[in-house]
C-alpha cells in the first residue's frame, strides 16, 4: 500500500472552482435574483426578503473591482451553485424525453426596469398543451425541507427570496405570445419545482398573479398566488418599487443602507428567539458566549461575496 502523499484532489478541484474568472464588461443592469422586498409581519415588524440592496449595488457598479478589492468566492458556494445548476440539467433532460419541453435558457430584457433574466425552461402541459414557465431550485436539510414539503405542523411554501425571482418572470411573460405547434400562446403561469440534494424529497408550486384593487390610492396591484392561494404580504408592484430605489442610489453613485446583519444586537436576538426564529440550542450558545455565537441574518454569515468590505467584525464598514 503506497503511503499518502500531498496531492488532495479536493483541495486541488476546490481552487480550481474558486478560481478567478475573466470576464468582459457588459451593460450593467439588474438580475431577478436581485429581486426584493420589505413587508411588515403580523407583528408589525418590518422583514426584508430577497437580495441585499446594497450587494446588488455592488455588483452593478462594479465598486470592489473599482476599488482593486479582489472578490473571492468560496468553495461551499460554488458548489451548492453547481450541483443545483446539474439538479435543472437533469429535469430538462428528463422532459425531452417525457416530449413536454419547449425551449430553456430563455432570454429576456425588460427596459423599463432595466432587468436582464433568463428563464430556465418552459414545458407543455402534457394534457391541455398550454405553456407553462418552470424555475427548477435545490434545497437540503431539515429546515427547508420542513418549509418546501411541509409537514403536519407546517403548510408548504417555496422559499419568499425565491419566489420574488419567480413573480419576474411571471410577469414578464404572461402578456407574451408564442408559436407553439402552429398554434399561438401565452405562459399561463410558472412551476417552481424543488428536488432536495440530500434525500430526494421534491415538491412544486404553481405561481401567478391576480389583480387587487383594494387600495384605490395605489390603483391596480398584483398580488402572488401561491397554488391558488393569495400571498397577502406584498404586491408585485412592491419587488418593482425596490429596482426602483435601487437604480436610484446606482445613478446618484450612493452606497445605499444594507438590508442585513452579520451580528444581531442582544435586543434583536431575544426578540427573533420570542418569535421562535432562533433554535434553542443556537440560543443557548449565544446566551452563554455571544461573542463567540454571534446570531445574524444568514445572508451576511454564509452567502455574501462582498461581507468584507460591507461589515468587520460586525460593525459596518462603509
Amino acid at each position: 500500500m503506497m503511503p499518502p502523499d500531498s496531492f488532495s484532489l479536493v483541495k486541488l478541484t476546490d481552487q480550481h472552482m474558486t478560481r478567478q474568472r475573466i470576464h468582459m464588461p457588459r451593460k450593467p443592469a439588474y438580475y431577478p435574483s436581485e429581486a426584493s422586498v420589505v413587508w411588515k409581519d403580523h407583528s408589525g415588524q418590518q422583514r426584508t426578503s430577497g437580495t441585499c440592496l446594497r450587494a446588488a449595488w455592488f455588483r452593478v457598479t462594479g465598486y470592489a473591482e473599482k476599488q482593486g478589492t479582489v472578490l473571492h468566492s468560496d468553495p461551499y458556494s460554488e458548489w451548492i451553485f453547481a450541483l443545483g445548476k446539474h439538479v435543472e440539467i437533469i429535469l430538462v433532460e428528463q422532459w425531452k424525453q417525457m416530449g413536454i419541453w419547449v425551449a430553456n435558457n430563455v432570454e429576456f430584457y425588460d427596459a423599463e426596469h432595466n432587468i436582464s433574466g433568463e428563464v430556465d425552461c418552459i414545458i407543455r402541459h402534457s394534457a391541455t398543451g398550454e405553456l407553462i414557465g418552470t424555475e427548477e431550485k435545490s434545497f437540503y436539510g431539515y429546515n427547508a425541507t420542513k418549509q418546501i414539503c411541509g409537514n403536519k405542523s407546517t403548510v408548504p411554501s417555496p422559499k419568499t427570496s425565491q419566489l420574488l425571482q419567480t413573480l419576474i418572470y411571471v410577469d414578464q411573460f404572461r402578456d407574451r405570445m408564442f408559436i407553439d405547434q402552429g398554434q399561438e400562446k401565452k405562459i399561463e403561469y410558472f412551476k417552481m419545482v424543488y428536488y432536495a440534494r440530500d434525500s430526494a424529497s421534491r415538491n412544486e408550486f404553481d405561481i401567478s398573479l391576480i389583480e387587487d384593487a383594494s387600495d384605490p390610492s395605489r390603483g391596480i396591484l398584483h398580488r402572488p398566488l401561491i397554488n391558488g392561494i393569495a400571498d397577502s404580504r406584498f404586491h408585485l408592484e412592491d419587488i418593482y418599487d425596490r429596482y426602483s430605489l435601487l437604480d436610484q442610489y446606482v445613478k446618484a453613485g450612493e452606497i445605499p443602507p444594507p438590508d442585513y446583519e452579520p451580528v444581531w444586537s442582544p435586543e434583536k436576538v431575544y426578540a427573533r428567539q420570542a418569535l421562535g426564529e432562533v433554535a434553542k440550542t443556537t440560543f443557548e450558545k449565544w446566551q452563554k458566549k455571544p461573542k463567540q455565537n454571534p446570531i445574524g441574518d444568514w445572508q451576511c454569515q454564509a452567502y455574501c461575496k462582498y461581507r468584507n468590505i460591507c461589515w468587520k467584525d460586525g460593525k459596518q464598514q462603509l
